[in-house]
């Protein structure tokens, strides 16, 4: 909680003043049994609990069973905060909860995203997604809590787009590993709602599970604070999130000691509001702490500050609307019906009517020609790994939390049409005279990728060398093809270049110096990166299309396989593209390359 804690240690609590450990990582096997996290009518009860001793797993359990001992319950929800790269989880924590009939919460920090993007910690977070997995149990992951907090402005996060999109790239590496018995909490700051600034990082109605907020009544820690009731805090929230389709959750909330009895009060007030106000509120999660503050001070939120406090929190969990439970489902979906696929270029998109469930739906798997190619939250899925000139075959099953499946729908046909590129040079005529202009680029025999003859950019690092072909009218959509083989290479190099009919630069897929695929939008000077290394002394095929616009969108395929982390919308500029540029005309590198089989045109090349 960015609010209560020093910056980038949202993962580590201060009891007195002596910053502990929160988790230490111990392995225990986890649980064999599963199950759905269904609702009971209500709002289910959960806490963050910092233990009052220390932070040994017996110091911890006892909290835990201290504090329903005296609630007389089970608490739904154990809410629990882990660095983003600090110890290992899930560890023995989560595995005694799903034991005890707990969900638990793990709230996971954050870091640089950039770094997230570029694919650094792939590795470190499949290996988390497959672990949570392995609970076989529901796990709430709260990732990267508070994005909205100005202290992670301009450093951590660049800017709510980037959040987006990492969130989106964390989540789809969870999925992609089986990890759906994980559900997506996210949970920015209460106030940020009523400025419009938390709705930014919104990742999507796809991406969460669960929408959240964190709010505190600071009165009277803070100077200055007005004393400020539960539905206060969150009436800006409350509004905003109400008429999503996600249930609601307080993913934090605290008060503090201040007259006798208020605190008690306040808590009552926040039950009565959440029953009779705040009916999309599915999960209560308290912060049972005494911590420290960003702007100073600390800040006593524990239950039992008070006999009335503790009272009022024990008349709470005692209230049958508080006691929402995860409930076995052996029911599943009904199956997908009016499943409807069309090709758009290299990309297939695919349509239902969505399937409905006794508890609810948690998704669909995708089938393609009888294997399974990803999985959807909604009743709609694109499939770009699809070549011209070819049909495929779709059907969808439903499943819900439990892992319950559907049967599959009745299959669809979709054919992948075959365009006629309307450029297309293969230097079977032995020279450049198909092209606008050539610079220092040649057609040599031998070697070629198909017949005889294929074209060499080749620099010392003094010349340039490319081609320019010239489009007959400026298109707002391009797919442009080439197979090419990299002899050496000891700098950057372009490959494919569009421009506009003037001239000027708008995409430049180039290697860099480490042999990695990658592109420049020149219009807006920025570039993305991709994982996929060129091998030299082979031939390898690259189609790439690129749409214009202030949404403009790429997609870059190598060899046959698109490129996830260069298929992109983004800010292109309006500009038409009137001109393919092949190799590079920049000067001051040195490399070497053959190219075969380049075609242009406004449908993908076959």
């Amino acid at each position: 909680m960015s609010n209560v804690l020093p910056r980038r240690s949202a993962e580590i609590f201060m009891l007195g003043v002596l910053v502990l450990a929160l988790v230490l990582p111990i392995s225990v096997t986890a649980p064999a049994a599963d199950a759905a996290t269904t609702i009971t009518p209500g709002t289910m009860l959960g806490f963050y609990v910092q233990p009052r001793d220390g932070w040994s797993r017996e110091q911890q359990e006892a909290s835990i069973n201290n504090l329903e001992s005296y609630l007389g319950r089970t608490i739904d929800i154990d809410h629990i905060f882990f660095k983003w790269d600090g110890n290992v989880f899930p560890n023995w924590r989560q595995a005694w909860d799903l034991q005890h009939g707990r969900i638990p919460m793990i709230s996971w920090g954050g870091t640089y995203l950039k770094n997230i993007l570029n694919g650094s910690y792939d590795s470190m977070i499949r290996t988390r997604a497959n672990a949570l997995e392995a609970l076989n149990g529901p796990v709430m992951l709260r990732w990267f809590g508070e994005m909205d907090a100005a202290i992670y402005d301009n450093d951590e996060i660049e800017s709510p787009a980037q959040f987006i999109q990492a969130w989106r790239y964390v989540h789809d590496i969870f999925v992609a590993q089986g990890a759906t018995n994980v559900e997506w909490v996210w949970s920015p700051n209460a106030f940020n709602f009523a400025t419009g600034k938390s709705q930014t990082f919104f990742p999507g109605d796809a991406y969460v599970d669960w929408i959240g907020a964190d709010g505190y009544n600071w009165a009277p820690g803070k100077a200055g604070a007005s004393w400020n009731p539960f539905k206060n805090v969150f009436a800006s929230f409350y509004s905003w999130a109400a008429p999503k389709p996600q249930p609601l959750m307080i993913g934090e909330t605290g008060v503090q000691e201040r007259g006798a009895g208020e605190k008690a009060q306040w808590i009552t007030d926040m039950g009565n509001t959440i029953k009779n106000s705040y009916p999309e509120i599915k999960a209560l999660v308290y912060f049972d702490a005494y911590a420290t503050a960003n702007f100073g001070g600390w800040y006593d939120f524990r239950v039992d500050t008070s006999a009335s406090s503790y009272a009022a929190f024990r008349t709470l969990a005692q209230d049958p609307y508080f006691n929402g439970t995860a409930v076995l489902d052996t029911v599943p979906p009904t199956v997908p019906t009016d499943l409807n696929g069309s090709a758009s270029g290299l990309r297939v998109d695919l349509t239902w009517t969505p399937s409905t469930d006794n508890v609810g739906v948690q998704g669909y798997d995708v089938y393609r020609d009888g294997a399974m190619i990803g999985t959807t939250k909604s009743a709609s899925f694109s499939d770009p790994e699809v070549a011209a000139g070819t049909t495929y075959s779709y059907a969808v099953r439903a499943r819900d939390g439990s892992g319950n499946e559907s049967s599959a729908c009745g299959a669809v046909s979709v054919s992948v049409p075959t365009a006629a590129a309307t450029f297309a040079d293969g230097f079977e005529t032995g020279s450049m005279g198909a092209w606008t202009s050539a610079t220092r680029m040649e057609v040599h025999s031998g070697g070629a990728y198909e017949g005889t003859f294929s074209g060499r950019a080749m620099s010392t690092g003094v010349d340039r060398s490319y081609a320019v072909e010239d489009f007959p009218k400026a298109k707002q959509e391009i797919y442009a093809r080439t197979y090419f083989n990299v002899s050496s290479q000891l700098s950057t190099m372009n490959l494919l270049r569009l421009q506009s009919p003037s001239g000027a630069n708008i995409f430049t897929l180039f290697v860099n110096r480490a042999g990695e695929l990658m592109f420049r939008n020149d219009g807006r000077a920025t570039v993305a990166w991709s994982s996929t290394k060129v091998s030299q002394k082979a031939w390898h095929q690259v189609q790439i299309r690129v749409k214009v616009g202030a949404a403009g969108e790429t997609e870059v395929w190598y060899d046959g396989q698109r490129i996830d982390g260069l298929s992109l919308t983004q800010n292109l500029g309006t500009t038409g593209i009137g001109r393919l540029m092949l190799g590079d005309n920049v000067r001051g590198r040195a490399f070497d390359v053959s190219f075969d089989e380049v075609a242009a045109g406004t449908a993908p090349i076959s």
